[in-house]
């Protein structure tokens, strides 16, 4: 991986040469609580949450280290309703109020900072390592009046800290933990914040490189916890403020990884049959069966780079933000089935998206904010399966699919609030979008399916603030996702084999939410409260359906795309923190919701009622932590947390999986001093080990269990110079 060792060097050999240090909070800062002001509505300096009349939870950056948190997806998934299905080392699908996506655009908007990570057609988002963020933000429901990427099912916001022209800063993590039953694990990151013309210009450059052991053994071949992880990101910020009012953020995000699957089977036997179709078999011992955590195997190697400048200028009455970002995203994976031998899976992307907002920044009796987005997208994808023979030294692949997509996209939105007293709000916002698409299939180069899809949607929000310490708010919100196409030998295979309903164009799916909110401070600022009751109507919505060919190519999987019947979905999200204890603060996440088929869904195997694809009908996260002064200016931290969620349902060829509901505990224990502290971790502290969520890679043996990482032991240590 060759930009880590640069990385590390850089980092390490800024923290040894730097002459300054930057003020870490001491103990006595712990206990007052990190007020985090999040800017979802995109207008003026930002809101406080108690004040910001949508749905939206935001974790700050101080309180992602505190936790020890190391995976983006775990910090999304503190947020009511939010739940992530790893489908392997690509990423994973984020879930908002059951709210996923099985086929199409991701239903949920990905951005880091303000540029979009997006890959057209692709549901799957990075899972990042959240070190030096300022903070996360989670805004459930449809966003399209506010954010250029229109989400249907909600946005999610990675805001990295901000380069400080005033002083040198520097910070690193070290540490080293052992997973039960595998191997061991480190992680090394650090941030450093250099001034290089004070007051006008600053570089901020974070990086990390993570190594999970592995935990999974493959007793054919003799390999122990094979399932082995290598991730290693970087990224930098250079801040330019030439005058007070403007200023230039130009940025570089990298992210490589390997990471093998997490999928496992409790019982494998050793078959004869195997050798040809699992050639890394060859010479192992067949006459005895074995009680194995691995069957099949996957490894994929992913990679991105984003590019992005972000210019904004500040007027008197009103803040004008240009966002332009070019994404390259890479990908490779390989699949070793044992029925059908080796497949390869690649992705190519890239994608280039140009954002401007205008807002206004002062309070009156009118806020506004209007913005637009143009987004060009080109994707090749490719796979290929392949046999290899004992002798042969590489594998004989033979193409299967892929195509060549190109999608251009452009939108304009905006919303206009009208303050008509002290405490009541009107809020009325709209979209316009236009999507056009088009692909060329590589088997077929005369398959070319096309079309363009166009929408209107928009959104009204009520808010009426009694007290200053309690807001209640009306929500409606619309937000639509383009459709697709399907190639004419999907139309033809599907046609022999019987399967009705395939059609050449799959049509726009449209959500509709409609919800109640109430925010409270309660116990003069001890206590905080948010409860949110909501009603969603998804209709259209995009399903992707295999089958085994009989008729044109007998036993080969094939697939096809189609509109399934409209979703229906209601439900509660929960959040409570406390502090009104010295040194204790407890929180509590939660989201009680019910999202199903609405009418049966013929040759999908899906009847009215059924649960709809990785929706849950409990999430729920908490926390409880404890901080207490000791001699010599050290301080005591204690932190456990504890995550549920209930079953998952996802239908594959394999038939209907169903996730096993699971609650993984965290626990973390020791010592902070004002520029350095030491913690014993525990993650999984109670080895939870049913399958999380389910890994299909287009073939015929099904789907395979992910099951959480076993428990993991391990030793952290945080310095700042």
């Amino acid at each position: 991986m060759r930009h880590r060792r640069f990385a590390i060097a850089l980092l390490l050999s800024a923290l040894l040469l730097s002459p300054t240090s930057f003020a870490q909070e001491s103990a006595g800062d712990d206990e007052a609580i990190e007020e985090i002001i999040v800017t979802a509505l995109k207008r003026g300096t930002g809101t406080t949450l108690l004040n910001t009349p949508l749905a939206v939870s935001a974790i700050g950056g101080n309180e992602l280290e505190d936790r020890g948190i190391s995976s983006a997806f775990e910090a999304f998934a503190l947020a009511p309703g939010v739940s992530v299905a790893e489908v392997g080392g690509q990423g994973g699908g984020l879930s908002i109020r059951g709210v996923a996506g099985a086929l199409g655009d991701t239903p949920i908007g990905y951005y880091l900072d303000d540029l979009p990570f997006t890959r057209i057609g692709q549901n799957v988002a990075p899972d990042l390592n959240p070190y030096d963020l300022d903070r996360i933000e989670v805004l459930r429901g449809p966003q399209g009046t506010l954010f250029g990427l229109g989400s249907a099912g909600g946005t999610v916001r990675i805001i990295t800290r901000r380069p400080d022209p005033t002083g040198f800063e520097a910070k690193a993590t070290a540490a080293w933990s052992a997973t039960g039953g595998g191997g061991d694990n480190y992680r090394l990151q650090g941030a450093v914040n250099v001034p290089i013309l004070e007051d006008r210009i600053a570089l901020r450059v974070v990086g990390s490189s993570v190594e999970q052991g592995g935990f999974i053994d493959r007793p054919l071949e003799d390999n122990d916890d094979f399932n082995e992880d290598d991730d290693a990101s970087w990224r930098a910020k250079l801040l330019i403020e030439p005058v007070e009012n403007f200023s230039a953020v130009a940025s570089y995000w990298h992210s490589e990884n390997t990471t093998h699957n997490r999928f496992a089977n409790e019982d494998l036997e050793r078959r004869a049959a195997l050798f040809l179709t699992n050639p890394l078999t060859f010479g192992a011992d067949f006459t005895q069966p074995t009680v194995s955590r691995g069957g099949e195997w996957a490894v994929s190697n992913n990679e991105f780079d984003l590019f992005g400048l972000v210019l904004e200028y500040e007027a008197d009455s009103y803040r004008i933000t240009s966002s332009t970002s070019y994404l390259e995203y890479e990908s490779l994976q390989l699949y070793d089935d044992f029925v059908v031998g080796i497949f390869s899976l690649l992705f190519d992307v890239e994608t280039f998206a140009q954002e401007i907002n205008v807002a206004s920044v002062q309070e009156g009796a009118f806020d506004w904010v209007l913005g637009g987005i143009y987004l060009e997208n080109d994707m090749y994808s490719d796979s290929r399966f392949g046999l290899l023979f004992p002798g042969a030294q590489d594998p004989f692949f033979v193409p299967v699919g892929g195509t060549e997509s190109s999608v251009e996209q452009w939108a304009v939105f905006g919303e206009v609030s009208y303050n008509f007293s002290e405490s009541w709000a009107l809020t009325l916002g709209g979209r316009y979008a236009s999507d056009e698409r088009g692909s060329v299939s590589n088997l077929d180069p005369s398959d070319t399916p096309s079309g363009k899809f166009d929408k209107f949607t928009g959104r009204a929000n009520l808010a009426w603030r009694p007290t200053d310490d309690t807001l209640l708010y009306f929500n409606f919100a619309q937000a639509y996702r383009a459709g697709g196409f399907n190639t004419r030998l999907a139309i033809a295979t599907a046609v022999a084999n019987g399967v009705e309903g395939v059609l050449p164009a799959v049509e726009p799916d449209e959500v509709t939410t409609y919800e109640i909110g109430a925010k409270f401070g309660l116990l003069e600022g001890d206590l905080d409260l948010e409860l949110t009751a909501y009603v969603l109507d998804w209709k259209n919505n995009q399903i992707f359906m295999q089958y085994v060919d009989r008729v044109v190519n007998p036993g080969v999987i094939t697939a096809h795309n189609q509109n399934a019947a409209s979703v229906d979905g209601k439900g509660v999200d929960v959040a409570v923190n406390y502090r009104g204890i010295e040194g204790l603060t407890l929180g509590l996440t939660a989201n009680i919701s019910d999202t199903e088929y609405a009418s049966d869904v013929p040759g999908a195997g899906i009847e009215k009622g059924d649960a709809f694809f990785q929706a849950a009908d409990l999430t729920l996260s908490a926390l409880a932590g404890y901080r207490r002064p000791l001699a010599r200016g050290l301080q005591l931290s204690v932190l456990g947390t504890v995550s549920h969620i209930t079953e998952r349902e996802d239908r594959a060829l394999a038939g209907v999986f169903r996730s096993d509901k699971t609650t993984l505990v965290n626990a973390r224990a020791g010592v902070e001093a004002d520029k350095w502290s030491l913690f014993v971790t525990a993650e999984n502290l109670f080895d939870e080990d049913g399958a999380v969520s389910q890994f299909v890679a287009f073939i015929p043996s099904g789907g395979e269990p992910i099951r959480p990482w076993p428990r993991t032991i391990g030793v952290e240590v945080n310095v700042t110079l």
